[in-house]
Order: structure tokens, then C-alpha cells, then sequence
């Protein structure tokens, strides 16, 4: 009976103990991973084919050659882009360059060799190139240094910005004109976004303060107190009215 008994007593205290030993869960707790070190990833890049400093200075070669002088020789231009022309090789020998003519109003697209070593070919295109910084740079100057803005450009009061669209060129006209945002940061006077002829280095005001393609058009449907709120947001936005359309519906 005693035997018997201390037999239970062992038993019992030896599962108590190894209870005990096991973790909360048993052996279902994951076991923690140990971390992998991983071998380090190197990127490197490097230039492919000619520099950018090789493609400005072929470029710059443009103004001495033979069809450039007989083009825009006593013209005002600028080069407006340029690029290596891809000929399916990691060393294009080839460059072009888009070139403005203020004086004329019209766009060219000269091809050359970068080395030098071939004619440069001048052609006429019909297209509208877009605005270098540049050209912005030039107009932004030009309205800072305006009759009746230099005072308030001077003391802080306005701040250029570049606006959308970048280039205007007005119904029934030629000239490019390089668009510059006018900001008051004192409210003194109207936001306002300006035409700058590079031609005639002169600012032109556009009737609705803006060119047309960036005059906002408000369309506003919904109930009645929605559309109200919308509508006076435009107002103090200062959206002309002619340019706001509004609905305004309820529940039957």
C-alpha cells in the first residue's frame, strides 16, 4: 500500500516538473529563426557612348557652319533642345538640334556629326517646339524689369512662376510668345498670367488675364446648397462668370 503510494506521488511530481520545462503552447510554438546573412548587392552605372559635354560643344559649332549663316545669319534664335540621333549603336555619331528664329517666327531642326566631320543640314519644320528654361529664364526677366511691376517686383510684393500652357502663340498670329505667372504675395495686385515676346522684348496682357487655353471652366450640378458653396469659391477664385455653368436639381 505504502509502495504503491509513493509510486503515485513520483509520478505525479515528475509530469508536474516537465510541465514546468515546456514553454506556454508545448510544441506548437514556432521556433525562432535565426538570420540569414545575405551576400551584398552592388549596382553600379556608368555613361554609355559620348558625353553631354561632347554634344554641347558640336552644337555649339552650329552658328559657324556654311547653311547656318546663309539661314539665320543676322537672325535672333536660340537652340531650344538637343540630342544624339540613335543609329542602333552604344556610340552615336550623329546629334540634333532644335533651333528657334524669334526674328522670323519659324522652327528649324539642324543634323549634324558630332565629330565634325560632314556638312550640317538645316531644315524648316512645322511644329511649335517646347519651352526651354532658357526661354523662361529671358521672359521672366523681361517682367520683372516691366514699367509698373519693376517697384513691386523689387520690394517683394510679386514673384514670377512658370504657368500652364507654357508657350501661346494667339489666333491669327505668328509669334511665340513665352508665357510667365505673376503671383502677388500681398494681394496688392491680381494674379495674373502674361505673354513675353523674346522678339520684341515686350509684355503682353491677355484680355481675360490669362491665354485663353488656360482660362478654368466651372461646371457645377448638385443640390442647391452644394452649388451654392461651389459657386462662391469660383467667385472668389475670381473665375470670370461666362466661364461657369451650373445645375442645380432636388429631390421630388
Amino acid at each position: 500500500m505504502t509502495i504503491r503510494f509513493l509510486s503515485v506521488i513520483l509520478v505525479c511530481c515528475f509530469g508536474f516538473s516537465a510541465a514546468l520545462a515546456l514553454p506556454p503552447g508545448g510544441d506548437n510554438v514556432p521556433k525562432k529563426k535565426t538570420k540569414r546573412s545575405r551576400p551584398e548587392v552592388k549596382i553600379s552605372g556608368f555613361p554609355l557612348g559620348p558625353s553631354r559635354a561632347a554634344l554641347d560643344t558640336a552644337v555649339a559649332r552650329l552658328s559657324a557652319s556654311s547653311s547656318f549663316q546663309t539661314t539665320l545669319g543676322g537672325s535672333k534664335y536660340r537652340v531650344i533642345s538637343s540630342e544624339y540621333v540613335d543609329n542602333g549603336t552604344p556610340t552615336p555619331t550623329r546629334f540634333r538640334a532644335v533651333i528657334y528664329d524669334y526674328t522670323n517666327d519659324r522652327t528649324y531642326s539642324a543634323t549634324g556629326d558630332a565629330a565634325d566631320n560632314q556638312p550640317v543640314s538645316l531644315n524648316e519644320e512645322a511644329f511649335q517646339p517646347g519651352r526651354s528654361d532658357e526661354e523662361f529664364a529671358e521672359a521672366a526677366s523681361i517682367v520683372r524689369s516691366s514699367t509698373g511691376l519693376a517697384d513691386s517686383f523689387a520690394s517683394g510684393g510679386l514673384t514670377t512662376y512658370e504657368p500652364m500652357p507654357p508657350i501661346t502663340v494667339l489666333n491669327g498670329t505668328i509669334e511665340r510668345l513665352v508665357n510667365v505667372g505673376i503671383l502677388s504675395n500681398t494681394g496688392s495686385v491680381k494674379h495674373e498670367i502674361v505673354g513675353v515676346s523674346l522678339k520684341r522684348s515686350a509684355v503682353v496682357h491677355y484680355p481675360d488675364v490669362a491665354p485663353p487655353s488656360a482660362r478654368a471652366i466651372g461646371d457645377v450640378c448638385g443640390p442647391p446648397a452644394m452649388t451654392a458653396a461651389v459657386l462662391g469659391a469660383l467667385r472668389d477664385l475670381r473665375v470670370p462668370r461666362g466661364q461657369v455653368h451650373a445645375e442645380r436639381f432636388g429631390l421630388a
